[in-house]
């Protein structure tokens, strides 16, 4: 058994009952880890039977529970013990497991009663796939108030919005943050402001130097046909452009369009009772007279 592992194991089997939060970021050799067979270590059979915490009746009182590690080691026979002994968890980063994962969401929706935070907000491999955070979001019967998403790949974003509309989640969805995101749409993102009644928070990080985000007449048209978190949402952050390329024939028109979006936007940003911050960025595709149209008195 490789060292992190040991250690690990030992640090779950002695946790103090009172802890409320824990964090463990751990990545090891992804080499040694995936040729290191740990069944064939006895001391790893006695350190992750599946009684670990059990035996001894113990119920710690984490509320905050953050497990960012790509160790092989770690996986469904500790995890979902420890999540057993957890009732008071109220939020959750999951490391990334390859089996198990319908009994390990089964275990969240059934024993962690207080669990509201899904965080998987994390630039790396190591934390859950999207097949298993889907898998989670459909079977979680009680929705999560608040999802800290971190994407890693671009099938990754479709499978997982595509989702969020379709459970539990978005109608207890309440602070909602995508980072890494690169190849989004606009019917994804308006998706969720269109169908999200309780949302709060939204906060959209796509990378720089991808033109990918809200289409601005999109943005425009939803806006005029309402969102469902119209009258909650008080932060708001989204990547804006325009499909209009450079050197378009009908400039002067598109020109008057874009200009008439933009009053129609600014107008319709006005009247959202509870918006307190606003943070629109723009695509570089966009040009600098329309950014000043938008935000012009």
């Amino acid at each position: 058994m490789s060292l992190p592992c040991f250690v690990l194991l030992k640090v779950f089997r002695h946790l103090p009952q009172q802890l409320q939060e824990l964090e463990i970021h751990v990545n090891s050799d992804p080499y040694q880890d995936d040729h290191h067979d740990h069944q064939d270590d006895p001391q790893y059979h006695i350190h992750c039977d599946a009684d670990l915490f059990k035996s001894s009746g113990t119920v710690f009182n984490l509320r905050r529970l953050i497990l960012n590690t790509n160790l092989n080691c770690f996986h469904h026979r500790m995890l979902i013990p420890l999540l057993r002994q957890c009732p008071d968890l109220e939020e959750l980063m999951l490391p990334r497991i390859k089996e198990h994962i319908i009994e390990l969401t089964q275990v969240l929706d059934s024993h962690c009663k207080r669990l509201h935070t899904l965080n998987q907000e994390d630039y790396g491999a190591s934390l859950m796939s999207a097949g298993h955070i889907d898998a989670l979001l459909r079977a979680f019967s009680r929705g999560f108030r608040q999802l800290h998403l971190c994407s890693h790949s671009w099938d990754w974003e479709y499978y997982i919005l595509e989702t969020l509309t379709t459970t539990a989640t978005v109608n207890t969805i309440e602070v909602l943050r995508l980072s890494n995101y690169q190849r989004v749409e606009s019917y994804h993102i308006l998706g969720i402001l269109r169908h999200c009644p309780r949302l709060r928070v939204f906060q959209m990080g796509v990378e720089s130097d991808h033109h990918f985000g809200v289409d601005f007449s999109d943005l425009v048209v939803s806006m005029d046909e309402g969102w469902k978190c119209w009258d909650t949402l008080e932060v708001l952050t989204l990547k804006v452009h325009n499909k209009v390329a450079i050197g378009h024939l009908y400039l002067k028109e598109w020109k008057h369009r874009t200009a008439l979006d933009a009053r129609k936007l600014r107008l319709g940003l006005r009247t959202l009772p509870k918006l307190v911050t606003l943070d629109i960025r723009w695509s570089v595709m966009m040009y600098e007279w329309e950014f000043e149209t938008v935000f012009s008195p």
